[in-house]
């Protein structure tokens, strides 16, 4: 599926199941689903839309042109990323893993078909995806994103091309701080009350903060 500096589609981690109506089995990567997935990755490096277009649901077709899926495949850092190697457990639902949200595949009367947004979203409900959405967002270059993950008074204070110069990923202590929170992934978040503490390294942290639109990166150390 294709990644971005706007979200990010997919990426190497393990293809799972969800509980669905039937079991149909352990699936090698000659699979009818996994030839689909190809089928969908292919078509959107070509910026084929009408294929696109067809291998999503009825509803999203309804909601989606042809026309917009070859423009939004388009878009820089919109890049097709293959599925990663080993045995996908097949149910009439599946998801695919991107991080901090799912990809979900369902199987119709017209074959195996994309159901959900395949964009994810940069949540800051919960601490958690607060971090992680900050990661992501460093990573694309999401600056609208840092800006919404940034508290009130340093958002309204500062202008979007300082913005860009703070969290420019060619600088390198931004280049270092975004290596440390990738391999930090996982660690937990240290939560009291309205603020909390991501610990990205053995004497760093990430210090975030509950306002009323979400959780923000208040500093990062």
């Amino acid at each position: 599926m294709p990644q971005s500096r706007h979200p990010r589609l997919a990426t190497s981690l393990p293809v799972a199941a969800l509980a669905g109506l039937l079991f149909l089995g352990a699936c090698s990567f000659s699979s009818r689903p996994v030839r689909t997935y190809r089928e969908f990755t292919y078509a959107w490096s070509h910026h084929n839309g009408r294929r696109v277009h067809g291998l999503v649901s009825d509803a999203r077709r309804k909601t989606s042109t042809p026309a917009y899926w070859r423009m939004v495949s388009r878009e820089p850092g919109r890049e097709a990323v293959a599925l990663p190697a080993g045995v996908i457990r097949l149910q009439w639902s599946v998801t695919v893993p991107v991080v901090f949200s799912t990809q979900v595949w369902k199987y119709t009367r017209h074959g195996w078909r994309l159901v959900s947004s395949p964009f994810p979203q940069y949540g800051q409900e919960t601490p958690d995806r607060a971090v992680v959405a900050f990661t992501r967002a460093l990573e694309f270059q999401r600056f609208d994103v840092l800006a919404q993950l940034l508290p009130d008074e340093l958002r309204l204070a500062i202008s979007p091309e300082d913005l860009k110069k703070m969290f420019d990923r060619k600088r390198p202590e931004i280049a270092e701080l975004l290596a440390r929170l990738k391999k930090a992934e996982g660690t937990p978040v240290l939560v009291s009350g309205t603020t909390a503490v991501f610990p990205y390294d053995t004497n760093r942290r990430l210090r975030l903060i509950k306002q009323d639109h979400g959780w923000c990166i208040a500093d990062p150390d």
